[in-house]
Order: C-alpha cells, then sequence, then structure tokens
C-alpha cells in the first residue's frame, strides 16, 4: 500500500500519470532512492517525501529523465524573437517569458542570449523559470555546464562573450545569469502561474506527454490563463495535437511547434492559407482511390502470408541513410524536401521508422489524416514503437477520441516497461 501511496502523492504533487510513464519506472526510482538514503521502510519513505520538497524533486528526476541542452530545437528560439517582435505595438516592454519545466536551465539561459543577441538589452525582458526539483533549481542556478550540454554547437563567438571556460566546464556569465529568475514549484501548485501579470511566451516543451488527458486539460487551462492574447505557447512536436486550435494558430516558422494565442474570436476564422498548405492540398487534390475487387479467400491468405513474413523483416530494420538524411531535413525544417526524399525512396524504406517519420513530418505540416494513417501503418509493422503509439494517442485525443487514446497511452507505457526490463537485465 505504501508503493500505492507515494505513486498518489506524486501524481498529486507533479500531474505525472503513472499510467503513461509506466508504474515499473515508479518502482524502480522509488527503490533507488530507497537504497541511497539507507531506509527500508516506504512508509518512512513516504514521510520523508512528505517534508523534503527536494527529496520529491529528486524522485521525480529519477522516474522522468530530463533531456535539454543549450538552444534544442533552434526553430523555437526564432520563432521566440519573431512573436516579440511582431507584438511590440501590442504589449509593453518589459518582455515577459516563462520556461517550465526549467529542468537544469539550458533552455532559460539559451532564451536570454538568444534576445541578448536579437538586440534586447537587460531592462527590455525578464525570464521566469520554474521546475519542481530543487536539485534543478540549484544547478541552474550555479549555470556550470559540462560538454553535453552543448549538443547544438555553437559558435566561438557566443562561447567567448556568454560563458566562462574553467577546468570544470562552462558556467554562464552574470549578465545572462541575472536575467533569468528560478524558482521550485509544480505546473500543479495552487499558486503557480497565478501572477496576475501574464507572460508574453511560455516554453512548455515535452512536459505534457507525461499527464493524462484531465491533467493535460487542467495544464493547458493554466498555460493560456498565465499567456497574454497574441503571445506564443512553445511546446514539443508530439504535443501539438492537444492545443485548442480554436483559441490558438501555429506560428509560421516551421518546426518551432510555436502556437499564437488568438482568443476566443478566432474560432470563427478560417484556417490561413498558405504556400504549404497550397502544397498539400493540391499533392492530394484530383487523387481518386480506383475500386478494388472483392479478395478471395486464398488471396486474403496469400496476403496475410506475404504481410507476416513483412512485418517480420522490416519492423526491426534498422535505419538507412536515406531515412536517416530525410530525419536531418526534417529536423531542420525542410519538411517539404524530407517528405519528398521518403516517398520518392518508399520501396527500399518499408520500416516502422520510416512511417513514424512520415506521420511526425505530416503532423508538424498540420495534416492530420495522414499523421494519422503514417502512425498506424507503423504500428502494423511495430506494434510497440513508443514514439508512433504516444504520437498517435495524441492525434485520437485531439479529435476527442479519449477511449483509444487512453489505450495508446497504455500500450506505450507496456513498450517502455518492455525497455527498461531489457536494459536492467544487460
Amino acid at each position: 500500500m505504501s508503493t500505492d501511496a507515494i505513486i498518489h502523492l506524486l501524481h498529486t504533487e507533479t500531474g505525472i500519470d503513472a499510467s503513461i510513464t509506466g508504474e515499473r519506472s515508479y518502482v524502480y526510482a522509488i527503490k533507488n532512492r530507497m537504497q541511497s538514503l539507507n531506509i527500508s521502510d516506504q512508509r518512512e519513505y513516504l514521510e520523508l517525501l512528505h517534508q523534503s520538497a527536494d527529496e520529491m524533486g529528486q524522485l521525480v528526476d529519477d522516474i522522468v529523465v530530463p533531456e535539454t541542452w543549450f538552444f534544442r530545437d533552434q526553430h523555437a528560439f526564432d520563432a521566440l524573437v519573431t512573436a516579440l517582435n511582431s507584438s511590440s505595438r501590442v504589449n509593453p516592454f518589459p518582455r515577459r517569458i516563462l520556461s517550465v519545466p526549467s529542468s537544469s536551465g539550458e533552455e532559460a539561459y539559451s532564451i536570454a542570449i538568444k534576445l541578448f543577441e536579437s538586440g534586447y538589452t537587460a531592462e527590455m525582458f525578464s525570464i521566469d523559470a520554474i521546475d519542481i526539483s530543487q536539485r534543478n533549481i540549484n544547478a541552474a542556478r550555479r549555470g556550470l555546464y559540462r560538454q553535453h550540454s552543448f549538443r547544438n554547437h555553437l559558435p566561438d563567438h557566443i562561447m567567448q562573450k556568454y560563458f566562462i571556460s574553467d577546468r570544470d566546464g562552462y558556467e554562464v556569465c552574470d549578465k545572462v545569469k541575472q536575467a533569468v529568475n528560478f524558482s521550485r514549484a509544480s505546473l500543479f501548485d495552487s499558486e503557480a502561474l497565478n501572477s496576475k501579470q501574464q507572460y508574453d511566451a511560455i516554453f512548455c516543451r515535452n512536459l505534457l506527454i507525461y499527464f493524462n488527458s484531465r491533467q493535460k486539460s487542467t495544464a493547458i487551462e493554466k498555460l493560456d490563463a498565465a499567456l497574454k492574447d497574441k503571445g506564443i505557447l512553445l511546446i514539443g512536436h508530439s504535443e501539438s495535437a492537444i492545443i485548442p486550435s480554436g483559441a490558438y494558430t501555429p506560428c509560421t516558422t516551421v518546426r518551432s511547434f510555436g502556437f499564437i494565442k488568438t482568443g476566443r474570436q478566432a474560432a470563427t476564422k478560417k484556417p490561413a492559407i498558405t504556400k504549404r498548405n497550397i502544397k498539400t492540398v493540391s499533392a492530394n487534390a484530383g487523387k481518386i482511390t480506383p475500386p478494388r475487387n472483392r479478395p478471395t479467400q486464398a488471396s486474403n491468405r496469400k496476403r496475410a502470408e506475404a504481410e507476416t513474413d513483412t512485418r517480420s523483416t522490416t519492423n526491426k530494420a534498422p535505419i538507412n541513410s536515406s531515412l536517416r538524411q530525410a530525419k536531418q531535413l526534417a529536423d531542420s525544417g525542410r519538411l517539404d524536401e524530407a517528405l519528398t526524399l521518403i516517398l520518392s525512396d518508399g520501396d527500399s524504406m518499408q520500416s516502422a521508422q520510416r512511417y513514424t517519420l512520415l506521420g511526425t513530418i505530416y503532423g508538424a505540416m498540420n495534416n492530420s489524416i495522414e499523421a494519422e494513417r503514417s502512425f498506424r501503418k507503423a504500428l502494423f509493422l511495430e506494434p510497440d514503437d513508443y514514439d508512433a503509439l504516444v504520437q498517435l494517442a495524441f492525434l485520437l485525443q485531439s479529435k476527442g477520441d479519449s477511449k483509444n487514446a487512453q489505450l495508446l497511452n497504455k500500450r506505450a507505457a507496456k513498450s517502455r516497461n518492455r525497455d527498461m526490463d531489457k536494459e536492467l537485465a544487460t
């Protein structure tokens, strides 16, 4: 019962749903934390969690491994500057930006550096950064980073201008540190985001994927209330399907996964026609699926055997060079080129990875029909493809199909647990 009580407490404090992340990851993390503290009684550890915000944060860190580095997804920072500049006539300075969760601080400091490089002075903006982990907050305030935080190569002049190099790594300079206010908080704290002063921009990337449907709705409501009209909300690529289309419109910066808050009136507006939309529509226009002859029982059996052979040989296929190149194009925002490459080399790229990437690209292009079709093909070839399961669940949730979305999330959790078991076994 103590394990259930700990899981319930974590859900109450953080909103993280065990059915999505998988209870096995909770049990594994609880065991590790108790061993590190030489605690053998779960009731004693539960009491510690009630008393220590720092221990709560450390347990969350062990369950949800943060993935962050400087200028992760560069397009998001480009979209931020574009949005802030375009709203200059509507919203006065200073600009207010929120980073949640801030993790170890790389994102918030990247925002500050980007704004300084774009001509903003320290008086023209302020950044709040919150995280549930006090350990993360302490590390962020320290501002000392090793090489793994620089997976995106930063130009030498940026490193020299904003970082101090020493034998322990690279420390953020005081100018950048002073631009960010770090504090410990959960998005679900009653006082979190209740300030009367709203934000011009909110970074909330790859957090919502850990919440169930109810918690997602609550989180979106809190973020929406904290964001100004015409403000920009930046999220993770797999979370875009849950943004309410009536109140938000995708920003024009590709691969940024940014959404501009347009207000309640947006529900009556038609989607803007862009060059990209025209390409998508025209590419599918006039296509008529020819009628198929009704298959016989024998042909059905042969097709099933062929499909079984295909699944056994392709679902675990390694990523070939064309698919890798397509992924690089997509990551750099060149979606049309990535899509063309995948579709033109389809015969040699029949794999779950191919269709998952296709679904991600179609999703980024706001083509939910083709995105859903691609994710379903990926799951036919590889029923345990975690990325395809999670992203298809988001698509179904956005269409109001909560029942099937929940089933997919449970399958994703089981897939994640199986991978964890394999790692533990090795």
